[in-house]
């Protein structure tokens, strides 16, 4: 939010709507999508594969000592201790993405 970015996470959503459709519907819509990769759950795969087909800025992360798989494991991929930690880190990309965006033609 301190990016001017509005932060949406399904689970806080109040509908009776299908999850799935829900999370590719926002993510068709999103400028940069997070994707936590912390305890290898098959569905973030799912939708950070979604996120990358559809060209979006993605940001992963994943807390120190997890597993992330091969496939994304060369992606910068930020790692984490704290909470504190995590904002930290994910001020400094969001601070990135927003200054590379104002270099696009």
């Amino acid at each position: 939010e301190s990016f001017d970015y509005e932060v949406v996470r399904i689970d806080a959503v109040e509908n009776s709507e299908s999850i799935t459709q829900q999370i590719l519907q926002h993510i068709e819509s999103s400028a940069v999508v997070l994707c936590d990769l912390s305890g290898e759950r098959p569905n973030v795969y799912f939708e950070t594969g979604y996120a990358m087909a559809r060209h979006k800025d993605l940001i992963l992360t994943a807390k120190r000592g997890s597993k992330v798989h091969f496939d994304l494991a060369d992606r910068g991929v930020i790692f984490w201790s704290t909470a504190a930690d995590l904002k930290d880190k994910l001020a400094a990309r969001f601070a990135a993405i927003q200054q590379r965006g104002q270099r696009r033609p």
